[in-house]
Order: C-alpha cells, then sequence, then structure tokens
C-alpha cells in the first residue's frame, strides 16, 4: 500500500501542496481530480519519487511502480514491440503480442512511432506500462490529448489489463467523466495551495446510471 502523511510541498518559497494525507491499497483505482495547475502532477512526481516533499512521510510498500506521462515518451528508433520489450527482458513475443492485443493494436507491433497517431502510441505506452508487471500504476492524465471517442475506447481497455493483473492506479486528470469512469475512490483537491478537499467512494464503479452519475458529477462540481 501507499501512505502519504502530512505532506507539504513549496517552490519558490511558495506553499503547493499542504497537508496531504492519502492512502491507497492493493488493486485499488484512485483518481485525484482537480483543475489545472493544482499542483496534481507534483504530488504524482513524488510519489514516484522524482520529487521530494518539504515535510511530511511518504510511504510505499508497492515495491514496482510504472508511470503513464501525458506524452508518450517512446523510443522514436524502437518499433512499438521493442518498445514494450524494453522494459522486460523476460517477454515473450507472445507476450507482447498479448498486450498489444488487449489495447488494440493488433496490427501495430512491428510499426516505429511516427507510423503511429497520437492515441495510438499512448496506448503503446500504456501497454508498455504493463509490461513492467507494476503493482503500483501512476498515470498523469494518459488520455489528455485524445478524442472522445477514442478516449473511451483506451479507458475500457485500460480497465480490461487492470482486471487482469489487478495492480493498484492512482490517476491524475481534471476530467470528471474520466474518474467517475474509472475510480473506486475521487480525490478531490484545490484551494490555494492546494490540500485535499474531499473523498469521495464511488459505489458503483464503472457501472454507474446516468442517474447516479449526473448526481455524483453535481457533487464534485460543487466542490471544485
Amino acid at each position: 500500500m501507499l501512505e502519504i502523511s502530512h505532506l507539504n510541498k513549496s517552490y519558490g518559497g511558495k506553499c503547493i501542496l499542504n497537508d496531504i494525507n492519502l492512502r491507497v491499497n492493493q488493486s485499488e483505482i484512485v483518481c485525484i481530480l482537480g483543475k489545472s495547475g493544482a499542483g496534481k502532477t507534483t504530488l504524482l512526481r513524488m510519489i514516484a519519487g522524482i520529487e521530494s516533499p518539504d515535510q511530511g512521510h511518504l510511504k510505499n510498500h508497492f515495491k514496482r511502480m510504472a508511470y503513464v506521462f501525458q506524452e508518450d515518451r517512446l523510443l522514436p528508433w524502437l518499433t512499438a514491440k521493442d518498445n514494450i520489450a524494453l522494459v522486460n527482458d523476460n517477454l515473450s513475443d507472445q507476450a507482447i503480442n498479448t498486450y498489444l492485443e488487449m489495447m488494440s493494436l493488433t496490427d501495430s507491433g512491428d510499426k516505429m512511432p511516427d507510423e503511429l497517431s497520437g492515441g495510438m502510441r499512448q496506448r503503446v505506452s500504456i501497454a508498455r506500462a504493463y509490461a513492467y508487471q507494476p503493482h503500483l500504476l501512476l498515470m498523469d492524465e494518459p488520455f489528455k490529448s485524445v478524442d472522445i471517442k477514442l478516449k473511451k475506447a483506451m479507458i475500457e481497455s485500460l480497465l480490461d489489463l487492470w482486471q487482469t493483473y489487478h495492480n493498484a492506479i492512482i490517476m491524475v486528470t481534471h476530467d470528471i467523466e474520466e474518474a467517475l469512469k474509472m475510480a473506486d475512490r475521487i480525490i478531490l483537491v484545490g484551494g490555494n495551495p492546494t490540500r485535499i478537499v474531499k473523498e469521495i467512494v464511488v459505489t458503483t464503479p464503472r457501472k454507474m446510471t446516468v442517474e447516479a452519475k449526473a448526481i455524483m458529477t453535481k457533487e464534485v462540481m460543487e466542490e471544485i
């Protein structure tokens, strides 16, 4: 599990994150939801160990982590298959093809990144993250640059992978629809400096009725 207690972060003497307390359990999907510029990415980078908090404690008991950035970060001189194989020397061709198939990329394994659309490249990056076999997957607005139709397909593919491997996911987003579609819990952040405003337990994630989604959307909108 991941445990964050009384975490603070400042830049240039200005407090960005104030007294953040959060716990994430195995196999749980947690979405951190807030406006752009609220420090969500900074929090994710501290969880990943890329940055350090100024105060507080962060205990990460997950042994293996993978990070999906807003941009795909594929190596341009490697094929989609080779980009996936790069993170795990023990992957067979069959395993790589399985990851590609689960992301609806069956015919794209031998293509170079510049032959793929932006959405396809991001799907390769998600497949690569899962090929690392993480216990915790960190995602920073992974669907930001794709259209609505493709976003829905990518979320479904991601949830298929999650249901297969039962890893924990922390996803940063400012899209309420994404959060309601994916999350077991939504952590609303806001204020200046940013703090946790509210935690919402999504009681029927991924199977929510239109009416229930409308009610929860209204509840979230009132808080951010």
